[in-house]
């Protein structure tokens, strides 16, 4: 009989496709696998390997509907963006990120997002967490401003407006003549008037993609192939 390491580990002569804290109840063959070591009844893998109570998963238990099973305990995830996860850097982008097949893991909830210490926290917490330290952090036709205005110059808004005089926390604004759209791109007023909500009505996205809305915003996927279990 073979010896486990890992805490919360059993060695299992039949062993199963295994529950992830992110897949607590995974689609098995009732065949039998090489032997190896599993989680005990109750605890679930995390993303370190580790096995660990539900409750240790906390708030990164992945909630997302659009999840399907790929082979034996691997996910597949569609998500919207860079490391198809939501972060507080880049919740706001409209970035492509395709459906493939990765090791389960805890992923944040749908609401929360990955801030850069690890922990998800909810979207009202990330402007806290984020904010723009240099001009590097801007995009184009914005300028950082260390003590920045309360007021923003915003498409459709182009008469001047009674703004309060103080010192808000440093970030990125408008260079002159330009307004912010409403995906937060500094644009000209001629662009504004271009400026539509971007939905999958007006997304094309390239053969063997479907798009999807996630979090308000579009994203071209590739549904994954389901596994026939037989």
């Amino acid at each position: 009989k073979g010896n486990c390491s890992l805490e919360n580990e059993e060695y299992r002569e039949c062993a199963s496709c295994e529950a992830t804290s992110d897949n607590q109840t995974p689609m098995c063959n009732k065949m039998c696998q090489p032997a190896r070591c599993m989680c005990k009844a109750g605890f679930y893998r995390n993303n370190k390997g580790i096995c660990v109570a539900e409750k240790e998963c906390g708030s990164i238990v992945s909630q997302f509907p659009l999840r399907t099973l790929c082979v034996s305990v691997v996910q597949c995830y569609a998500r919207q963006l860079i490391d198809c996860e939501p972060t507080c850097k880049n919740k706001d982008q409209i970035v492509l990120c395709l459906a493939i097949c990765k090791p389960a893991a805890c992923q944040c909830k749908v609401g929360y997002y990955r801030a850069d210490d690890g922990d998800c926290v909810p979207e009202e917490e990330c402007s806290a967490l984020f904010q723009p330290t240099s001009q590097a952090d801007c995009g184009p036709n914005m300028t950082f401003k260390q003590c920045s205005s309360p007021c923003q110059s915003k498409c459709g808004e182009y008469e001047p407006k009674p703004c309060v005089k103080r010192c808000d926390p440093p970030k990125c604004e408008c260079n002159a003549g330009f307004y912010f759209n409403s995906v937060g791109d500094c644009v000209s007023k001629a662009d504004c008037e271009l400026d539509v909500p971007v939905t999958c009505a007006n997304v094309d996205c390239k053969e063997g993609f479907m798009c999807i809305m996630q979090n308000g915003k579009p994203a071209c996927i590739r549904p994954c192939e389901l596994l026939t279990i037989r």
